[in-house]
């Protein structure tokens, strides 16, 4: 396979980061036209692959969801890949920049997580976890402006793929949470004087600690990654766009409460749009 992405199948991933991902959408329309279709449907294949998880179905059936995509990379399925349009993009993509398949892999195996309801573990499992589902999305696409597959990028993604999770994990804790699943470290539940159990029970000022706990670890990774970003070669920065995201929300996480177990605290377009045009 070689070539550029059909036009249909990124019209389609576009679409997709649209309706289900806006801030891809907004940080993607900002790239550069080189890259960009390519990186449009790495947070497309993001997208697919999260809505498996957060579905509610039994884990069962998600985690065969999870195991068609591994063959699909794996060529046991990839004529029915082919008829897929966001796997399709996938292919292609992979291919024309030849990206590893094993951190597709990584990606997938660490989703199964997600699925169940088992503890999330320690601070290094956690960062992990992180590194395996958001970290990975940063250096695919550095490696798709033109970045060197080198410590640098691999510092800078893996800062702000942790600052971008933990994010993601404040904007859907009170779905997790409803579902009992535990997004949090064993360390920082355990400085709050609380067990993963007890997290589960109905929010208290304690839940607002362990918010505040995340809100922290966030702020440490996102220094960590405008540090390294700097680094790097100024059109490869543009990867890293997502990141400018996540003051905002954090800002505004703080400000929640106990209520962003009812509401996440994403904050405006206009803001985003401001704050990514700016990064």
């Amino acid at each position: 396979m070689s070539g550029q992405i059909n036009l249909e199948d990124a019209a389609h991933c576009l679409t997709l980061l649209k309706s289900q991902a806006t801030d891809f959408y907004l940080a993607d329309l900002l790239l550069p036209e080189n890259g960009r279709n390519a990186i449009i449907a790495l947070h497309a294949f993001h997208v697919e692959i999260t809505n498996i998880t957060l579905s509610g179905g039994e884990p069962m059936a998600g985690q065969l969801r999870l195991q068609w995509w591994v063959e699909v990379l794996q060529g046991q399925r990839r004529d029915e890949g082919m008829g897929h349009p966001v796997a399709r993009a996938l292919l292609q993509v992979i291919d024309n920049y030849r990206l590893p398949i094993a951190g597709f892999e990584a990606k997938l195996e660490a989703h199964i997580f997600d699925l169940y309801q088992d503890p999330m573990g320690t601070r290094t499992d956690f960062e992990a976890y992180l590194g395996e589902t958001r970290s990975c999305l940063f250096q695919w696409a550095g490696l798709i402006l033109g970045a060197s597959a080198n410590a640098d990028l691999a510092n800078a993604s893996g800062h702000s793929g942790v600052a971008t999770g933990i994010v993601g994990v404040l904007e859907n804790i009170g779905h997790s949470h409803n579902r009992g699943q535990v997004y949090v470290p064993d360390e920082l539940l355990a400085a709050i004087g609380m067990s993963p159990e007890q997290f589960l029970a109905a929010p208290t000022e304690k839940h607002q600690d362990v918010v505040g706990g995340l809100i922290d670890l966030a702020h440490e990774h996102q220094m960590k990654a405008l540090n390294a970003v700097q680094g790097l070669a100024p059109e490869c920065r543009r990867a890293f766009k997502p990141l400018a995201l996540v003051p905002l929300y954090l800002k505004n996480a703080e400000k929640a409460g106990l209520e962003i177990f009812k509401r996440g605290s994403s904050p405006s377009q206009m803001r985003k749009q401001w704050a990514l045009w700016r990064f």
